[in-house]
């Protein structure tokens, strides 16, 4: 018995692989395996309770709430839009820095949007014309959007760090803190990586693309791009104590 469990769980890990990587919704994919596979042991409820559980959780709440008002709030007064042409308008000027910067402003933009999903589709709307126009291939140019998708670690409002939070009985700042380091040293190396196979492969220049551009006139708030990264430099110099008076819950800033 313990052995058809076990291959039947491999089944469904195997298809919800194979579901994912056709494009399915991803929540929705590992939700409905979560469900199958408590239905197989024995306990269908145990899974729908779970989740009801977590959802009265108050520090879960708090930071994921937050943290997706905070997103809305950017989204609706377009500062995402302000932080990804100004980052656009700079990095377009130094070409040595096309590809690294790619994955760099993909990574802030990141941690103000949490969603990988949501980057790609804000930030790869930009940024990916931007490195084709200049003649690096679409492959580079996506793959260089691909790596900048881990600025997500750094935002408390991901799923992950209010879990491990909880599990470490620890405040999710804690648990930042903890990792941050770890976080930014993978983003050297696939800036550094990805900047390499573009000049190993000869595709960082070349590449002939008609109509890709940029919006060009485009006005610019500095002030505005500022406003999606500034809650998480608070957080972050608190959670470090490099700024002790900055240390504070996540609703709070």
């Amino acid at each position: 018995m313990l052995e058809l469990m076990m291959f039947t769980g491999a089944v469904i890990v195997a298809v919800v692989i194979y579901l994912l990587i056709k494009g399915h919704e991803a929540r929705v994919v590992l939700i409905g395996a979560g469900i199958l596979m408590a239905c197989i042991g024995g306990a269908p409820m145990q899974s729908l309770d779970a989740f009801a559980k977590s959802m009265t959780n108050a520090g879960l709440i708090k930071a994921v709430c937050s943290c997706m008002g905070f997103a809305m709030v950017m989204r609706f007064t377009s500062c995402d839009k302000h932080l990804i042409n100004a980052m656009a308008n700079v990095i377009s000027k130094v070409r040595p820095l096309l590809i690294p910067g790619v994955v760099l402003g993909t990574f802030l933009v990141n941690i103000a949007l949490p969603s990988a999903a949501g980057t790609a589709a804000a930030a790869g709307a930009i940024f990916i014309p931007l490195l084709m126009g200049a003649g690096v291939h679409p492959a580079i140019a996506a793959a260089a959007v691909k790596c900048g998708t881990y600025g997500s670690m750094l935002n408390p409002g991901l799923a992950h760090n209010p879990f491990v939070a909880k599990i470490a009985g620890v405040d999710v700042m804690e648990v930042i803190g903890f990792h941050y380091v770890a976080n930014f040293a993978s983003l050297f190396t696939a800036m550094i990586a990805i900047t390499i196979i573009g000049y190993f492969m000869h595709e960082e220049k070349g590449y002939v693309a008609e109509g890709l551009e940029i919006e060009q006139d485009f006005k610019i708030n500095y002030l505005y791009a500022l406003m999606p990264a500034l809650p998480i430099v608070i957080l972050l110099l608190g959670a470090t104590k490099l700024v002790p008076m900055f240390k504070m819950e996540v609703p709070t800033r």
